[in-house]
């Protein structure tokens, strides 16, 4: 149990990490960086999916399999600490990063509109994670489906997940409320298609549906929440959001559980359906709301997004 405290905790400090260097370099190059490191992030979730399975086909044990992975992960971080350049700041950004009394940065009590993004963003990993979770349940409960054929389930999701960050990046920054509107969207529609799906191929549809529309939500609010944040303050500003959306990372199994106690795992992923809707109204009022509230006195307002 300590292990996975200490992987858990390891692994969300290097997410608001990665999250907050790819917010400012965004900041500095204009270009859809957050989105594409979500992107990235999805190869690699295949990746280990698939080595991890090809190590314990090969009949290395599990003990084995985690140490490969250890060996990788450190390989990986002393590349990158040997590889990285420094990111150079703007002159106005990096005088705003080293004089925190600098009245061009907002407040840090600044809170609320963090929040209110972290629990929108909250029902998009709600909806994601309820289908990387129960996919593959619902392909061997429902359908009957072997272990391998359920594999698929996940597999299929985190590498659609992975193709829609990289090649919808651009729009992610360009048309943040076509991508929160669209996503939503079209992540209630895979919902019901998985919910009543008389086939495992069918089935299998409604999950790249699904994987289609969850992918870019979180990365595209974030990328939205950060663009009137001081560079100074990514790093907080991009914890209090990830923090907070988390919580329905967690709670999304959770919830398609507590709906199979009073309905079955169809009716459960119609509930699915109903958060992606929900979702879907609220996000780009809140995220409107919220980039209002965070951005920089004495800046311009980004070009309205279409």
């Amino acid at each position: 149990m300590s292990g996975m405290l200490l992987v858990g905790a390891s692994s969300g400090a290097a997410d608001v990490a990665i999250n907050a260097l790819a917010g400012r370099a965004e900041h500095v190059s204009d270009r859809p960086l957050i989105t594409r490191s979500a992107g990235l992030f999805s190869v690699g979730v295949v990746l280990a999916s698939l080595g991890t399975g090809a190590l314990l086909g090969a009949g290395l044990s599990l003990i084995a399999v985690f140490g490969v992975v250890a060996a990788a992960i450190l390989a990986l971080a002393l590349t990158t600490h040997l590889t990285s350049a420094p990111l150079h700041l703007p002159p106005h950004d990096s005088a705003a990063e080293t004089d925190d009394h600098n009245p061009r940065v907002p407040p840090t009590n600044s809170i609320a509109p963090l929040l209110a993004v972290g629990l929108i963003a909250a029902l998009a990993y709600a909806v994601e994670n309820a289908h990387q979770s129960w996919g593959a349940v619902m392909l061997t409960d429902v359908f009957r489906a072997s272990p391998q054929v359920a594999a698929a389930a996940p597999a299929a999701f985190a590498a659609t997940a992975a193709v829609a960050r990289l090649t919808l990046a651009p729009l992610s920054r360009s048309h943040p409320t076509a991508i929160l509107l669209g996503g939503g969207t079209l992540a209630a529609a895979g919902s019901v298609v998985l919910a009543t799906a008389p086939s495992v191929a069918v089935a299998l549809v409604g999950l790249v549906l699904a994987a289609l529309g969850t992918a870019t939500l979180f990365p595209t609010l974030l990328s939205r929440s950060l663009r009137g944040v001081a560079p100074a303050q990514h790093g907080r500003a991009t914890s209090t959001i990830g923090a907070t959306a988390y919580l329905g990372f967690l709670l999304g199994p959770a919830y398609v559980g507590a709906l199979t106690e009073v309905s079955d795992l169809r009716g459960a992923l119609l509930g699915v359906a109903a958060l992606a809707l929900l979702f879907t109204l609220a996000a780009t009022p809140i995220s409107a709301w919220a980039a209002g509230h965070r951005r920089m006195p004495g800046r311009r307002s980004p070009a309205r997004a279409r």
